[in-house]
């Protein structure tokens, strides 16, 4: 993906005249700069950024070195609940059509957390139920996650890079939870509330948590529970997580959809979130100085 643009090529991709853009630009509605050379060039992320502030179409995603979609990108030509759209999309294992629909709702100001709370939940729940009734369900629901894996990291190849003193978070889920896509979701969220970050993914050891924000100097830690657990164990290795951070000054934050509701873990580091916008919410909640990227 490219990292700048020049005024030309960013007019063109979302379908106005190079004055135009210029003229933005030199009224400080769009940030650019010059190089050495005199050139007029702006950073992606500022183009991005502009393009979901303003909520213009992209009429020409190839411009802003978005390939992997179809174009043009107009959240006009998605419905206002896009689930069935994309469940469709995503039964069918198309991709492109599957990164088109969530980057343009991306573009058009859609937060993050709300594009995983909404049509990916949605889509992805009813796509794990085929495998009772069809002998392919489990090939279409693996299909799907890889698929929507490769919109979310593109998603995220969009936001802009967190600051050097930006907070850090990391997690995953736990040991014998193969979930790959709630704790992306969750890593995308907190990047795209300005959080530095890493996704430690599926099947994750306490002990590993525990390191890794220890040497990191984690602010926050999140385990994504999808896969049924033995409540006694997961209320031991929980509780064993939280000590060893409460000292370290780290909040651990619980979340995903087997997570028990009667879980007993009296810990005042211990957050227990029923969706990403919960997620993201707290994040601000405990750092307000964290820069919010995602509108």
């Amino acid at each position: 993906m490219k990292k700048h643009l020049s005024p030309k090529d960013l007019a063109r991709a979302i379908g106005v005249s190079e004055s135009s853009l210029k003229r933005w630009a030199d009224g400080g509605m769009i940030k650019g700069y010059r190089t050495a050379g005199g050139h007029r060039r702006i950073d992606l992320t500022e183009a991005i950024r502009f393009i979901r502030e303003s909520e213009m179409p992209v009429r020409e995603p190839r411009l802003l070195g978005l390939s992997e979609v179809e174009g043009p990108l107009d959240a006009a030509q998605i419905p206002e609940d896009p689930t069935e759209l994309l469940y469709q999309a995503l039964e069918q294992g198309e991709s492109k059509k599957v990164r088109t629909i969530l980057t343009s709702m991306y573009l058009d100001g859609r937060g993050v957390a709300d594009i995983c709370d909404g049509p990916i939940r949605a889509a992805m729940s009813r796509l794990g139920e085929l495998w009772r009734h069809q002998s392919d369900g489990v090939l279409i629901e693996h299909r799907a996650t890889d698929v929507c894996i490769s919109a979310l990291n593109l998603i995220r190849s969009m936001l802009p890079e967190p600051a050097e003193s930006a907070p850090l978070a990391l997690g995953g889920a736990p040991p014998d939870d193969p979930y790959l896509l709630p704790s992306l979701m969750a890593a995308t969220v907190m990047a795209a509330e300005g959080w530095r970050g890493f996704n430690l993914g599926p099947d994750c050891p306490t002990e590993v948590l525990i390191a890794a924000a220890k040497q990191t100097g984690a602010r926050l830690v999140w385990i994504s529970i999808s896969a049924g657990q033995d409540e006694a164990e997961l209320t031991r290795l929980l509780s064993r997580l939280a000590d060893h951070l409460i000292v370290e000054g780290v909040d651990v934050v619980l979340g995903g959809r087997s997570l028990p509701h009667d879980v007993s873990l009296r810990r005042h580091n211990i957050h227990a979130i029923p969706s990403m916008s919960a997620l993201a919410a707290l994040s601000r909640e405990l750092v307000p100085a964290a820069v919010d990227r995602d509108g």
